[in-house]
């Protein structure tokens, strides 16, 4: 590193150093109580084990006295974490419920909360279970029923275990309990996400010049220090073993202590009874569910008015769930997995898939199965991990983008899984609707991934740049409306194959499959300077043997030498093509090669076009006779190489991205300039991407209708006239590729030079022109079979058998092309 740069460390370092400490000299954190409580008792400091010595903690309390004559055991109600015992002050709310049966409600701040003392040493359920206890005591309650709501669940079984004799029930309201049903289920993964919370709103506090705008304490923070300082491993025990009567009243659509939760605990403690109800985690807070819930809870704590009672031990479910199939069990498995086989799976497939695996894990959080934190820390480590997408830049944007997305889909996560859950739907998916979810989820997260950098943002253009645009539409898209056309001309003409019976001269079937290049080529008149002569390259097995072979044959009179193209004898789109300079692209090019090669002489071009002919159907029969035009140019393609041209700023990579044609096929482009693809381009130099004049190789076909002149399409008759095959046969229909270098010389009929034929697969590739509407390619691929369908009829009524599809089968099977 330099000095330069080391100085502008140390600057900046020094500036933030500056700023925080001025910022804690002129703001300071004033972490106390709101108010002074107007109704507490002083208690002991406690911790989980017992009395601490030294020192007092007020307990802030509020009682609820009945209208009517008290009866019964008084009802204590617990608060949540973070809460307070204002959480039951609302009008109508669950102490206004319970007071109105005639019992008496006592509700208590508990110490770190509301405003009780706020620094207590320990902030765990069962320090506040002592907490409570002794409130009580000063408070002359000797014994009450125990209702904790959410985290004062766990103060409530705490209190049952401490002191049995002074709690005659206890009633679980959407509250805690095990450690397997909280969260991960791990006590240690749990606790160090608690740990790391902690340590974040520390950092905010202490490391970050905020001016006072951030004001975070002990009470910001209490509820962290709550699940901090709580081992929920000990709850199992209790539920298995308690005699206390419990009672477990739950919401099917609680998003922060699970349906599934409350029902594996009243499967654990034998003397429970358990109530699922439809609402949500905050029913307390509502005077509706409020008064619903009261209802419930009267004749059980009634009941147990007597020391001696029995527990019932029923189940009640206001709100069941359906048959969820295949998606119920496994959910069911998620649930049970041990934490860190869960992590292990979400990275091993995360790394090889991420968006399919976050939509499922998404999916599988909202449905309350798995843990929104070891969902965030899985998908972090799989995107962390995983190999550089090919678009992907190496350095800082990379990294952090990789960081930002799995942290913002946990973001997210809260209030979908809230929505979702408050709505019902997480208990509506099923083994129907589970797959449709997966697959929204899917596509949602991978568009918003490609959001996160501008290089991604870029390619997702590039994809809806091939939605919108039907020059990229998959094949089946484009010919599907033209079916009906084929089915027709089949119909009329006697079989759906009566095509391949045109172009007898080229084997199998017109050029169906597999024709050979140089063999289609050999058909033209080879003194004819309109056709660049071309020849085979044998492929023996030995490289260095077929190099000097290849080499000695490049190099004769036939081709010229080099530069030369190189190309695979039986190919399609492009693929394999390569301009060689010398007899080292030679080799590399065998190398990869497992077949034949066709070597041809290298036309410089620059420019490329396509002309797709068809023979007259009166001159099939006797083409050495008739007189005049023998056939008719159907379709003429200008051919645009992909060049981007550099500004002196930015890279080839950005160059390419910039684009909004070359950025849909950014993947190939990079692959063949990967070594240039970080390099910053030159003002005004021009970087060609592809030599290929291929559309699927980068090319722009566009309609060439312009080029065709009556010299041009007479001098392309005569030159397809006079092709032959190996015993004589005529060409009927196909498409031939030329290169050229000037427009007028090319509307006269002079200076082009055709590189390659195609048979009767051939396609008026105009069709492609993005500036022409789908509808302008689909009467253009009509034309075409209709030709076809033609020229192959009257081909077989002059004998010639058209293939079968078992044969198309097999052929199509044993053509391979070069790599």
């Amino acid at each position: 590193m330099t000095r330069r740069r080391w100085a502008i460390i140390l600057i900046v370092l020094g500036v933030y150093a500056a700023l925080v400490i001025a910022s804690h000299a002129l703001a300071r954190p004033s972490d106390r109580p709101a108010d002074t409580p107007s109704q507490a008792v002083t208690t002991a400091i406690f911790d989980r084990d017992g009395v601490l010595d030294g020192g007092a903690a007020a307990v802030a309390f509020h009682r609820w006295r009945p209208t009517q004559e008290v009866v019964g055991e008084p009802v204590l109600l617990l608060h949540g974490s973070p809460g307070g015992l204002d959480n039951f002050r609302s009008r109508g709310g669950l102490a206004d419920q319970i007071a109105a049966t005639g019992r008496e409600v006592i509700a208590f701040d508990l110490p770190g909360f509301g405003r009780s003392t706020l620094h207590v040493p320990d902030l765990s359920t069962r320090a506040h279970a002592r907490y409570a206890l002794a409130a009580l005591t000063e408070l002359d309650i000797e014994r009450a029923h125990v209702v904790g709501w959410s985290m004062g669940g766990g103060v409530a079984l705490d209190m049952a275990e401490i002191a049995p004799d002074r709690v005659a029930s206890v009633t679980l309201l959407g509250a805690i309990a095990t450690q397997e049903t909280e969260g991960s289920g791990s006590y240690l993964f749990e606790h160090a996400k608690y740990g790391l919370g902690l340590a974040a709103f520390w950092a905010l506090q202490n490391l970050t010049p905020h001016f006072g705008a951030v004001d975070i304490g002990r009470e910001q923070t209490a509820w962290l220090h709550n699940f901090f300082d709580t081992d929920q491993r000990r709850y199992r025990s209790i539920l298995e073993t308690t005699d206390t009567p419990i009672l477990i009243v739950h919401g099917r659509r609680d998003f922060l202590v699970y349906d599934w939760a409350a029902e594996r605990h009243h499967e654990l403690a034998p003397r429970s009874s358990l109530v699922m109800t439809p609402y949500s985690h905050f029913f307390p807070f509502s005077a509706t569910q409020s008064e619903h819930v009261a209802t419930i809870l009267a004749p059980f704590i009634e009941r147990h008015d007597d020391p001696s009672a029995v527990a019932i031990g029923e189940r009640v479910d206001l709100a069941p769930v359906g048959d969820r199939g295949w998606w119920g069990w496994f959910t069911s498995l998620v649930r049970v997995a041990p934490w860190w086989a869960l992590l292990v799976v979400i990275v091993v497939v995360g790394r090889w898939r991420f968006d399919a695996t976050a939509g499922l894990c998404v999916l599988l959080a909202i449905d309350l199965s798995l843990d929104g934190g070891l969902m965030a820390f899985a998908l972090l480590v799989a995107s962390l991990t995983r190999s550089r997408m090919w678009w992907e830049r190496a350095g800082v944007v990379r990294w952090a983008a990789r960081v930002v997305w799995p942290v913002l889909i946990a973001l997210a996560l809260g209030p979908a899984k809230a929505t979702a859950v408050m709505s019902g739907w997480h208990r509506e998916i099923d083994a129907i609707s589970a797959i449709p979810a997966w697959v929204v989820i899917t596509a949602t997260l991978a568009v918003g991934r490609r959001l996160c950098t501008r290089v991604a943002r870029q390619r997702l253009l590039a994809g809806s740049r091939r939605i919108a645009s039907h020059e990229w539409w998959p094949s089946w898209a484009l010919y599907a409306p033209v079916v009906p056309v084929m089915a027709r001309a089949a119909w009329r003409h006697g079989g759906p194959l009566v095509w391949t019976c045109s172009n007898p001269g080229v084997e199998p079937g017109g050029g169906v499959i597999g024709e050979r290049k140089s063999e289609i080529l050999e058909g033209f008149d080879q003194t004819d300077p309109r056709v660049l002569a071309s020849m085979v390259l044998r492929r023996t097995g030995d490289l260095e043997d077929d190099v000097r072979t290849a080499d000695t044959l490049i190099r004769a009179e036939v081709i010229g030498g080099y530069p030369c193209i190189v190309k695979p004898e039986s190919g399609y789109r492009g693929v394999g093509v390569r301009v060689v300079q010398g007899i080292d692209d030679l080799r590399a090019t065998l190398r990869v090669a497992h077949r034949d090669l066709c070597a041809q002489r290298y036309h410089a071009g620059p420019h490329e076009f396509g002309a797709l002919w068809a023979r007259e159907v009166s001159t099939i029969g006797h083409e050495d006779a008739a007189p005049g035009p023998h056939g008719r140019v159907i379709a003429v393609t200008r051919k645009t190489f992909p060049v981007v041209v550099g500004d002196g700023r930015r890279t080839l990579r950005a160059l390419i991205l910039r684009d909004p044609r070359y950025r849909v096929q950014a993947r190939m482009f990079f692959e063949r300039r990967r070594e240039r693809l970080d390099e910053v381009i030159p003002r005004g130099e021009r970087v060609t991407l592809s030599a290929t004049g291929n559309h699927a190789q980068g090319s722009m076909f566009s309609d060439g209708a312009d080029l065709l002149t009556p010299d041009l399409e007479a001098s392309i008759d005569e030159v397809m006239r006079a092709w032959r095959g190996p015993n004589g046969e005529p060409f009927d229909f196909g498409r031939f590729d030329a290169r050229y270098a000037d427009e007028e010389e090319l509307r006269a009929g002079r200076g082009f030079a055709i590189i390659e034929l195609n048979g009767v697969t051939s396609e008026p590739t105009n069709m492609y022109d993005p500036s022409k509407p789908p509808t302008w390619a689909w009467r253009l691929l009509a034309m075409q079979w209709r030709a076809m369908f033609e020229i192959g009829a009257r081909r077989r009524s002059l004998g010639r058998k058209p293939m079968t599809f078992g044969e198309i089968v097999r052929g199509v099977a044993s053509d391979q092309n070069v790599e």
